[in-house]
C-alpha cells in the first residue's frame, strides 16, 4: 500500500468516525432538549446540524466563542503539558521496569 493509499483510507476513516461521534452526541444531548422537542427526527438532526456547523456554540452564550476559547487556552496547555509529562514518566518507568526484569518472571510464587 503506497502513501496515497494509506492518506485515503485515514481520511476515509477520520470522516466516518467524525459522523458517528456527532450522531452519538446528537441521540445522547441533544434529543433531550426541551427547545427541540415538539419536531420530527430529521428536523431534530437538521437543526442540529445547522447548530454545529452554521450558528456554532456562540449561540449559548449569545457571543462570539473565539474569546472564550482563547481565554482558556492557557489552562489548557497547562493540562496538556503536565500530562504529557505524567505519561512520559510513567512510560519510562514501565519500560525500565521492563527492561530491566527482561527474561525474568515478575511475579514470583
Amino acid at each position: 500500500m503506497g502513501i496515497r493509499e494509506y492518506f485515503v483510507k485515514r481520511v476515509i476513516q477520520s470522516v466516518i468516525v467524525a459522523f458517528l461521534v456527532l450522531l452519538l452526541n446528537f441521540f445522547l444531548f441533544y434529543m433531550r432538549m426541551p427547545e427541540v422537542s415538539g419536531l420530527a427526527v430529521w428536523e431534530k438532526f437538521e437543526s442540529y446540524l445547522k447548530f454545529v456547523f452554521v450558528d456554532g456554540f456562540s449561540t449559548a452564550n449569545y457571543r462570539n466563542t473565539l474569546p472564550i476559547i482563547i481565554g482558556k487556552l492557557p489552562f489548557t496547555l497547562l493540562l496538556l503539558g503536565l500530562t504529557f509529562i505524567f505519561s512520559i514518566s510513567i512510560s519510562l518507568l514501565a519500560g525500565g521496569i521492563a527492561a530491566y526484569k527482561f527474561n525474568k518472571k515478575l511475579i514470583q510464587y
